[in-house]
């Protein structure tokens, strides 16, 4: 008979749980990389595009408003996944790891950097 009895199960899949924020937290990261390259790469195109076709810069508007509109749907592209990794976990990963900590009442709240983060506490 396998030694999994409820006390014995809550080690291993608060382990899991923790991998699993902390590989959240590791792709929130490389999406927000991603963002400041896609704002990196609108200001070198606009300072470029405004420098070499100072002169003619109004007959290409239609491409570069095109360029442009790429852009911005991959930066909200970006931005729609780090909200959903984030949303996935304030919602199911910090309330299963608050609920298998062992004597954790509301004194202490894991994960309180997310909390912090949206509240926007610059103290």
């Amino acid at each position: 008979m396998d030694d999994l009895t409820p006390a014995n199960d809550v080690s291993p899949r608060l382990s899991v749980l923790t991998t699993e924020f902390t590989a959240m937290r590791s792709e929130i990261t490389t999406l927000l990389s991603v963002q400041a390259q896609f704002l990196n790469f609108t200001m070198i195109l606009a300072g470029a595009s405004i420098t070499v076709l100072k002169a003619d810069l109004w007959r290409y508007t239609i491409v570069l408003s095109i360029v442009f509109l790429l852009l911005a749907l991959l930066y909200e592209d970006v931005t729609s996944r780090v909200l959903r990794a984030a949303r996935y976990i304030e919602l199911y990963l910090k309330p299963e790891i608050q609920r298998l900590l062992p004597g954790q009442g509301n004194e202490y709240s894991p994960l309180y950097w997310e909390q912090f983060i949206r509240r926007g506490d610059i103290r």
